[in-house]
């Protein structure tokens, strides 16, 4: 018998047991391909929807009696009923309607600000390109759908695992999602709807409110918001980006600070405090005045960087000789970042109250209050938070906190 023979007869032998092990096992594949097939019941979303209508009806119907009953009980003697009862049931639902989605689009907006920098967060210190490939999975490398890359919802949906591996997903992901949204929310209402009462030099002679807003918007206005908010969000992503062993690159937030000047110099409603305060402030109008002020842009952004990395680098020799470098590197980025939003002024008081609000979180770390090792392992996060959260505070009161100093 020939080579070609024996080839052919070990080939139609072998095709004949592949053929006998389908035949055997095709009520098992069957069974598996109907079980993968088969969708269950997943009641999150069904969940989410209920609270999101029982949000928007506490907030349309039963709000403004609550609001009418603690106004009457803050001052019983006087009849206080507020325009907004006079107006019709539907016109009264259109309004309220139109501030509960400004408020949930602000929100969406800022989380899904929140889940591009977890990209950035975790691809940039890894040497990864952001520019291309979607999100995906960081065990199977499955590309995520839109669903599922929503942000927060997408985390809810799928209960915290990757729907191809059901391997679980990091909760940090959610959880900047939800912070960098709720920084979002806050700062729209103290600096939008508020008509920027927050800022210096602000003019309150009129009340913005959230209908003027949506119908009448002040772009100027809207894009300062825009340039603060995003500062949080990054300054977020730095801090939560401390838990990782690698640092974040000095030139991609360098690029990043680029970014943040070239707006800051663009927009002109964003020069809320020049350089040259509190000694004097250039009030110059007119074609030469608007050159004047760009220079006075340019001036500030390049002065508060320098004196925010300063100021940074030498708080950061307070953080300890046993702390991280990551802690180190990210503290400094942050401080420059701030003082070339905010200007020197700001930089000056924000850095130096947060590493006294560092030291304080440092000295419960010293007691013990929790275990070492738990402690030990949330210390960078922590340091980075207070610095995030003094800044928040400065900028809700910044006016309040430039008349301080003489800064009207």
């Amino acid at each position: 018998m020939s080579e070609t023979d024996e080839r052919s007869e070990d080939g139609s032998q072998s095709e004949l047991e592949l053929s006998s092990f389908r035949e055997s096992h095709e009520p098992t594949v069957t069974a598996r391909a109907r079980r993968r097939r088969r969708v269950r019941f997943n009641p999150v979303p069904w969940i989410v929807a209920l609270c999101i209508l029982g949000a928007w009806l506490f907030y349309v119907f039963a709000l403004p009696w609550l609001q009418l009953e603690y106004l009457h009980w803050l001052s019983p003697k006087r009849k206080i009923f507020p325009a907004e009862l006079d107006l019709k049931l539907g016109q009264r639902t259109l309004l309220r309607t139109c501030e509960f989605l400004f408020v949930g689009w602000v929100f969406y907006f800022g989380a899904s600000i929140g889940s591009f920098l977890n990209v950035v967060a975790g691809r940039v210190p890894e040497g990864k390109t952001i520019v291309f490939g979607g999100s995906k999975c960081p065990f199977c490398n499955t590309r995520l759908s839109f669903i599922d890359n929503t942000p927060v919802l997408g985390w809810i949906i799928l209960r915290g695992r990757c729907r191809s591996c059901r391997l679980p997903i990091a909760p940090r992901y959610l959880l900047i999602e939800i912070v960098i949204g709720l920084m979002f929310v806050w700062l729209a209402l103290w600096q939008l709807v508020r008509n920027s009462a927050n800022l210096p030099h602000a003019d309150l002679s009129g009340w913005q409110g959230v209908t003027e807003l949506v119908f009448f918007p002040n772009w100027q206005m809207i894009s300062t918001f825009v340039l603060h908010a995003s500062m949080y969000a990054v300054l977020v992503m730095m801090a939560v980006g401390t838990l990782g062993k690698k640092a974040f690159p000095v030139r991609a937030f360098l690029v990043i600070v680029g970014l943040f000047a070239v707006a800051r110099i663009s927009i002109s409603s964003s020069e809320v405090v020049q350089w040259s305060e509190p000694w004097m402030r250039m009030t110059t109008r007119g074609p030469q005045g608007a050159i004047w002020f760009g220079l006075s842009a340019g001036v500030s952004v390049l002065i508060g960087t320098i004196i925010g990395l300063l100021v940074g680098w030498i708080t950061s020799q307070f953080l300890g000789s046993k702390d991280s470098k990551v802690l180190r590197q990210h503290w400094v980025l942050e401080s420059m970042l701030i003082g070339c939003v905010m200007g020197w002024q700001a930089a000056v008081l924000i850095v130096i109250l947060g590493i006294l609000a560092a030291q304080g979180f440092a000295w419960i770390r010293r007691i013990r209050l929790y275990p070492y090792e738990e402690c030990n392992t949330i210390y960078p996060l922590g340091m980075n938070i207070c610095l995030v959260v003094v800044c928040m505070l400065h900028h809700s009161f910044w006016r309040h906190m430039a008349q301080l100093f003489g800064i009207v």
